[in-house]
C-alpha cells in the first residue's frame, strides 16, 4: 500500500501544482478582473444574508454632518467643522435617496472594486500574486464586516485601495500627469478622514526617483498642487462659511492630547504652565457643578480617571475660556507638555497602540435587541458621593459630561442639570429649539432607512470568531518582511511604498487614540499586498544553477539576514527592557539597590561626613572617590539621577567595546540585553565604569601613563581590582605596574584627606564585617560550596584553589 499512497501523494501535489499555475496565468487575461469583480459581490452578499448593513463607527455625527452640509446656518457647528465632508456624503447620500434602498448595492460595489483594486495592484508583481491578494482579502472576515457597517471606514478603505493602484502605476512609469492624479488622490483621501494628511509625507517620493533634479521638481510640484487645492479649498470653505479656517475641528485636542489625558493619564498640574491653568480651570468650573459635585469627583480623580465625557467637557471649557477660535490650541499645548514631562510614558503608549492595530481584529457588534443585558440586583446604583446614585455606565466616573457636546461659537446653547443625574439643554435664541430637534429628527429618519433585516445572530458569531483567528496584519508583514530578505523580489518600491503609506495612518493614529481595529483595517490590505507581493513576485537575480550548486549563496546570505535579524530583536529588547526600567523609577521617584546606596554615600561626602556605616547589603564598601563622582547626581532627584547613571553604564560598556576593537553593531545590542550586564546595569552597579577602566587599560596597556592611569582609577573605584596592577607587572610593564599602583594612591587618598580623612580607620573592619556577611549570598565560589550543602570552610579552602589556578594560568 505504500507505493500507492506515495503516488497519490506524487500526483495531488501535481494536480494542485497546475491548478495554481493555471490560476496566475488566467489572472493576467481581461476575464480576470470581471471574474474578480463579480466573485467578490456575490461574497458580500453572501455575508450579508448574516449581518445585514448597519450603523457604523460614529455614524450620527456623518448624518449630522451631512443634514447641515448645504443649510445656511447650522444649529451645531460640531457636525460640520468636526468632519471632512466626503465620508459624510456617501453615508447620508446613500440613506437619503430612494429611501436608502441603494445603501447596500452601492456598498457591495465599494467592496467589489476595492477588491478589483488591490487584485489590479498585485498583479503588477505577478499573476499569482494578484490570486493570492485576492483570496486573502475574500476570506478576510474584518475587510467584510468593514464594508457592512455605514461610516467613513469603508469609504476610506474603497478610496485607499483605488489610490495605492494608482500610485504604484505612476511609479513604475512616472509622470506629470501621474503625480497630479496621485496627488488628487491624496486630497480626497484627507477629505474623507483628515487622519490621512500625515501622507503628505509622500510628497519626498517623486525626489527619491532616479530622474533629472529638474524632472523630479517638476513630479512633486504635480503631486502637491491638486493635494493642496483640494484641502485648501475646504479650509478656506470653512472659513469663508463659519470664519474658522480649519480643515476639521478637534484635531488639536486629539493629536497627543486625547491619548495623554484619557488613554494614557499623563496629564498633571506639574507638567507645565499649560497645564497648572487647566487644573485651575477645572477646579473652579467643572468641580463644583454637577455631576462632578454629586459624585465627588476631585481633581486628582480628575487627572487620575480621565474618561471621554470628561474630555467633552474639557473641549467646552476650552472654548469658553480661551474662545471657540482657538481650536483647542490651550489642550494641544497641555498635550505637549505631558509628552514633555513623561516621553517613556508616551512613547510606550503609542508603540502598545500601534501592536494593538496590527494585531487586533474587528467584530461585529450584535444588534441592540440582542445586547440588552438584565441588571443583576444591587448593581444599578452604588453609594457614590451624595448618597445613592445610580453607577455610570460604561465604566465611567461621571454619568455624563456636565456639557452636553453642542458645539456654538457664542455658546447660545448649553445644558442645565436639575439633579446628579437628570439635565436638559437650554436654548437662548429664539426658534434654536425646533432647529436642533428637526436637525436630529432628520438624522434619526436617515438612520431608519438602515435595512432591517435581522441577520442570522448565531452565523454572525461564528464570522466574529473566524475575525478574531485570521491572520492580522502582523502576520503579513512578518511574511513579507522574511520574503524581502530571503527572495529579494522585483518591483520592491511598488510593494513596500503602499505599506509605508498605511504604517505613517496607523502610527499617526496612535499618537492621539488608543488602538481602535476600525482605524487599521482599512489599510491592511497594503501588508497583504506587501507579503503576496514578495512571495510570488519574480526574484532581481534568477539563478540558473542547481539549488545544489547555489547551496553556498545561499546559506551565506542567510546566515547573514539572520545575523541582522539577531541584532534588530537584540536592539529592540534592549530598548524595551531599559525603557520600561527607567520609566518605573521615574514614575516612583526611586532608584536601583546600589545606585541609592551610592547617593547616601554622596550626600555624606558633600558635608563633610564619613560615609561608612555598617548597613547589610546598604552599606557602602567603595573609596570616597566614588562617593564624590556621584554627588554630581545627587542634586537630581531619585529618578532623574537613575536615569542618567542607566544612559551613562550603557554608554560605558559602548565605548568599552569599541576600545576593545569591536566594530560589529549587533555586537553592541547583544551585549546590552546580556543577563550580565542588565544585572549589573538594573542594580546601578559600578561594573559597567570599572569594565570602561578595565578596557582603556588594555587598549593602552604599552602606553605608561594611559595604562597606570586606567588601572589607578579601576582600582580607587574598586580595590579587588588590584590584580591588575600585577598583571602588569608580570607582563614586564614594570614601570606602568609602579604607576597604577601611585595612581590608585592618589584617586584614593585625595579625595578621602577631602572629608578629613573620616572613616578611614574602621574601615578594614567594614570591608571584613561585610564579606563575611555576604560570602554565602553572592557569585562566589564560597557561595557556589554553600550552595552544594559543603561547609563553608570547605568554600573558603576551594577559592583559594581557584583562585591559584587563575594566577598560574
Amino acid at each position: 500500500m505504500t507505493a500507492p499512497l506515495a503516488f497519490a501523494r506524487v500526483a495531488a501535489r501535481q494536480q494542485v501544482r497546475r491548478l495554481g499555475e493555471r490560476a496566475a496565468a488566467s489572472a493576467e487575461t481581461r476575464r480576470a478582473v470581471g471574474v474578480v469583480f463579480l466573485v467578490s459581490l456575490a461574497v458580500w452578499w453572501l455575508q450579508a444574508l448574516v449581518i445585514p448593513l448597519a450603523s457604523g463607527r460614529d455614524l450620527g455625527t456623518y448624518l449630522g454632518d451631512y443634514v447641515q452640509l448645504f443649510q445656511a446656518h447650522p444649529i451645531d457647528l460640531g457636525y460640520v467643522l468636526g468632519r471632512t465632508p466626503l465620508a459624510s456624503l456617501v453615508a447620508g447620500g446613500l440613506l437619503q435617496f430612494a429611501g436608502g434602498a441603494f445603501a447596500e448595492p452601492v456598498m457591495s460595489v465599494l467592496y467589489a472594486g476595492s477588491i478589483v483594486a488591490w487584485f489590479l495592484t498585485a498583479r503588477r508583481s505577478s499573476g499569482a500574486a494578484a490570486v493570492a491578494t485576492a483570496l486573502v482579502l475574500l476570506l478576510y472576515p474584518g475587510y467584510g464586516i468593514l464594508f457592512h457597517e455605514l461610516s467613513s471606514d469603508p469609504v476610506f478603505a474603497a478610496a485607499f485601495a483605488g489610490w495605492v493602484l494608482v500610485l504604484t502605476r505612476v511609479l513604475l512609469a512616472p509622470s506629470t500627469r501621474g503625480f497630479a492624479f496621485v496627488g488628487a488622490g491624496m486630497g480626497t483621501l484627507v477629505l474623507i478622514r483628515p487622519g490621512n494628511q500625515v501622507l503628505f509625507l509622500l510628497v519626498l517620493l517623486p525626489l527619491a526617483l532616479r530622474v533629472p533634479a529638474r524632472v523630479r521638481a517638476q513630479y512633486a510640484l504635480a503631486f502637491v498642487v491638486p493635494a493642496l487645492a483640494l484641502v485648501g479649498g475646504w479650509v478656506v470653505h470653512n472659513g469663508l462659511r463659519y470664519h474658522d479656517y480649519t480643515l476639521a475641528r478637534g484635531a488639536n485636542a486629539t493629536v497627543p492630547f486625547y491619548r495623554v489625558f484619557v488613554t494614557d493619564k499623563l496629564v498633571a498640574a506639574s507638567n507645565g504652565p499649560a497645564s497648572r491653568d487647566l487644573a485651575q480651570a477645572v477646579q473652579h468650573d467643572l468641580l463644583p457643578k454637577q455631576p462632578y459635585r454629586a459624585y465627588r469627583i476631585t481633581l486628582h480623580d480628575f487627572f487620575s480617571k480621565a474618561s471621554s465625557r470628561m474630555e467633552v467637557d474639557l473641549l467646552t471649557l476650552s472654548d469658553r475660556r480661551k474662545g471657540w477660535y482657538t481650536n483647542y490650541r490651550w489642550l494641544r499645548d497641555v498635550g505637549i507638555e505631558a509628552v514633555k514631562a513623561h516621553p517613556l510614558a508616551y512613547a510606550r503608549g503609542v508603540a502598545s497602540s500601534t501592536w494593538g492595530l496590527l494585531t487586533q481584529p474587528v467584530y461585529r457588534s450584535p444588534a441592540a435587541s440582542n445586547t440588552a443585558a438584565s441588571t443583576a440586583p444591587g448593581e444599578a446604583n452604588a453609594a457614590i458621593g451624595e448618597g445613592t446614585l445610580p453607577k455610570p455606565s460604561e465604566g465611567e466616573p461621571i454619568p455624563a459630561a456636565h456639557e452636553g457636546g453642542v458645539t456654538t461659537p457664542d455658546g447660545s446653547i448649553y445644558t442645565v442639570w436639575t439633579s446628579p443625574t437628570e439635565h436638559h439643554l437650554v436654548f437662548v435664541h429664539p426658534g434654536a429649539e425646533q432647529r436642533y430637534n428637526a436637525l436630529h429628527a432628520r438624522m434619526n429618519e436617515l438612520a431608519s432607512n438602515l435595512p432591517d433585516r435581522g441577520g442570522s445572530p448565531s452565523l454572525a458569531h461564528r464570522f466574529n470568531q473566524l475575525s478574531r483567528w485570521f491572520p492580522p496584519p502582523v502576520l503579513w508583514l512578518a511574511v513579507a518582511l522574511v520574503g524581502l530578505l530571503f527572495r529579494r523580489p522585483k518591483g520592491v518600491l511598488t510593494l513596500t511604498i503602499p505599506g509605508v503609506a498605511a504604517l505613517a495612518v496607523l502610527v499617526l493614529s496612535a499618537l492621539g487614540l488608543p488602538s481602535e481595529p476600525h482605524y487599521s483595517v482599512p489599510v491592511a490590505p497594503a501588508f497583504v499586498l506587501l507579503a503576496a507581493g514578495t512571495v510570488f513576485a519574480p526574484r532581481r537575480e534568477l539563478a540558473a544553477r542547481s539549488w545544489r550548486a547555489r547551496l553556498p549563496k545561499l546559506v551565506v546570505p542567510a546566515l547573514r539576514y539572520a545575523g541582522i535579524a539577531a541584532g534588530i530583536v537584540a536592539g529592540l529588547w534592549a530598548v524595551k527592557h531599559y525603557v520600561g526600567t527607567i520609566d518605573g523609577y521615574l514614575d516612583s521617584n526611586g532608584a536601583p539597590h546600589d545606585l541609592a546606596v551610592f547617593l547616601r554615600a554622596a550626600a555624606d561626602v558633600i558635608h563633610g561626613n564619613s560615609p561608612y556605616a555598617f548597613q547589610a547589603d546598604q552599606t557602602y564598601a567603595y573609596p570616597p572617590l566614588l562617593a564624590f563622582l556621584a554627588a554630581a547626581l545627587h542634586p537630581l532627584g531619585l529618578g532623574a539621577a537613575t536615569l542618567v547613571w542607566t544612559l551613562l553604564s550603557l554608554a560605558a560598556v559602548g565605548l568599552a567595546l569599541w576600545l576593545l576593537g569591536v566594530r560589529d553593531w549587533r555586537c553592541y545590542a547583544l551585549a546590552a540585553v546580556f543577563p550580565f550586564t542588565r544585572s549589573a546595569i538594573d542594580l546601578g552597579t559600578i561594573a559597567p565604569l570599572l569594565l570602561l577602566a578595565l578596557a582603556a587599560g588594555w587598549r593602552w596597556r604599552d602606553r605608561v601613563a594611559a595604562a597606570a592611569a586606567a588601572t589607578g582609577l579601576a582600582i580607587a573605584l574598586k580595590l579587588f581590582l588590584w590584580p591588575v596592577a600585577v598583571w602588569l607587572a608580570l607582563t614586564h610593564r614594570l614601570r606602568a605596574a609602579a604607576a597604577s599602583v601611585g595612581f590608585a594612591l592618589l584617586f584614593v587618598l585625595v579625595p578621602w584627606a577631602a572629608i578629613g580623612f573620616a572613616g578611614i580607620g574602621g574601615y578594614p573592619g567594614l570591608l571584613h564585617r561585610l564579606s563575611s556577611e555576604e560570602a554565602t549570598s553572592s557569585y562566589s565560589v564560597i557561595a557556589l560550596a554553600v550552595r552544594a550543602h559543603l561547609p563553608e570552610a570547605v568554600g573558603v579552602v576551594l577559592s583559594i584553589v581557584v583562585a591559584g589556578a587563575l594566577i598560574a594560568a
